[in-house]
């Protein structure tokens, strides 16, 4: 059996805990409505509820020991809680994708607009440093899948 899981930090592809995702079937692209993103530590982002919000990210099917695998690594419950989300992927589908929420307080310039999704590695995304990150190139030119508007045809 399999289940749908919404990603939109270390498990992205090229980030560091994507290598977990091996095996995964790659749905899409996506956003999911609800939830905006915050730098939560600088070495991974957290997604809160968030009127109005949206969060950039990928979708996997995954079984369910990697699931449980995951759920390891979020501490499903602690840092982070489970929860079932309507994601809309880049083709015009909408799918139910479980997505890892963040447990805990975040603070206002911790968040990551939109602009400066999705999260990448070393990218400071939050309001106070949007223009930094541009400067540096994380995301200048990426497409919501993540390619350069170059190959993004590819």
């Amino acid at each position: 059996m399999t289940e749908n899981v919404f990603v939109y930090g270390t498990l992205l592809k090229g980030q560091a805990n994507h290598h977990l995702l091996r095996g995964a079937r790659f749905l899409g692209s996506g956003r999911a409505e609800g939830l905006a993103l915050y730098a939560v530590t600088s070495y991974y982002p957290g997604a809160v509820p968030e009127d109005g919000g949206v969060v950039l990210g990928e979708v996997y099917a995954v079984t369910t020991g990697l699931l449980s695998l995951l759920d390891d690594l979020e501490d499903n419950g602690k840092l982070y809680r489970r929860e079932k989300r309507c994601v809309f992927l880049e083709d015009g589908t909408v799918t139910e994708a479980w997505v890892y929420i963040w447990c805990r307080q975040v603070q206002p310039e911790q968040k990551i607009p939109l602009s400066a999704q999705p999260w990448r590695s070393g990218c400071r995304g939050t309001a106070q440093s949007e223009k930094k990150v541009k400067e540096q190139s994380c995301l200048a030119g990426e497409t919501l899948s993540g390619k350069t508007d170059a190959n993004a045809t590819g």
